[in-house]
Order: C-alpha cells, then sequence, then structure tokens
C-alpha cells in the first residue's frame, strides 16, 4: 500500500492525499480507527439493546453484529494485515482501548447490567479473543466465509458456549 496507490484507486491526485494524510502510515492509523470504531460500537449497542434479554438469546446477537461489520470491512483488514503484520497491531493503545470496550461492553451483558468481576471479566476476554481469533484467520484464508450462514451459525455456537 503507497500513497501513489491509495490516490490512484481514489481517483484524487497524490498532493490532494497528502492534504488530509501527511504519510502512509497516517493513513493507515486513520483506516484502523476508523475499522476498530465500526466494530466496538455496532458490538457495544447490540449489548446495549439486548440488555433485558436472556444471554442466550443476546450473545448471539452480539456475535452476529459483530461479524456483519466485520464482513464488510474485511478488505480493510486485509490491507492492514498485509501493511503491518498479522496480529503487530495488537499492542498499539488504540487496539488496546478498542478492545477493553469490547470486553466491558459483553462482562457487562454477561453480568446483566451489574459491575463485573475478575471471573466475568475473564470470560469475556476470552470470548473476544476468540472471535478475533476466528474472524482474523477466515479474513487472511477467505473473507466469503464471513457471509457463509453455516460458517456464522457454528461462529455463534462458539461464542454462546463461552458466554
Amino acid at each position: 500500500m503507497t500513497t501513489t496507490r491509495v490516490a490512484e484507486v481514489a481517483g484524487v491526485s497524490v498532493g490532494t492525499l497528502y492534504q488530509y494524510f501527511p504519510n502512509r502510515d497516517a493513513m493507515l492509523n486513520a483506516l484502523l480507527a476508523d475499522h476498530l470504531e465500526a466494530a466496538i460500537t455496532a458490538v457495544e449497542e447490540v449489548c446495549l439493546a439486548c440488555a433485558k434479554l436472556p444471554i442466550s438469546e443476546a450473545a448471539p446477537r452480539v456475535v452476529r453484529a459483530f461479524l456483519a461489520v466485520k464482513a464488510t470491512r474485511a478488505p480493510a483488514s486485509r490491507i492492514m494485515n498485509k501493511a503491518f503484520g498479522i496480529g503487530l497491531l495488537d499492542d498499539r493503545p488504540l487496539v488496546l482501548a478498542a478492545g477493553l470496550r469490547a470486553h466491558r461492553a459483553l462482562a457487562t451483558l454477561m453480568v446483566r447490567g451489574g459491575e463485573p468481576d475478575a471471573a466475568m471479566w475473564l470470560r469475556a476476554s476470552i470470548t473476544c479473543a476468540a472471535l478475533e481469533g476466528v474472524v482474523r484467520q477466515a479474513i487472511m484464508d477467505d473473507p466469503e466465509l464471513l457471509r457463509d450462514p453455516e460458517w456464522t451459525e457454528q461462529v455463534v455456537r462458539l461464542a454462546a458456549s463461552l458466554t
């Protein structure tokens, strides 16, 4: 991913691109921030909307919302994984903060709106890590899996078994 290629695909001049982004890393960081915000906001919104549902009904909705966002953003994920390396973004403060938001939303849902204890934080963390790992593998191997209803149901079952 070069600034020249991005400008070409976007149909703008490189000079125009530099008005918004000073360099390639700034573009990638903006892409990462937008990507994380979309995924985490979707999870948070569904967790809030499902707060009064039994976890057996809420968890599948949360997982489906997360998978839907990831499916629409699979090309961006592939670009970031190729540009930075798979898993090499995980220690960035932006990524860590997004992960914390997801863990909090899921843990709060799992305790039905109360304050999550250490055990609930652990369950939420494991569930989020499992989902992210499955999705990351699908994005790299075959992004169309994210749109496959059978695959989605298997991922929903996995997450439901962890919550």
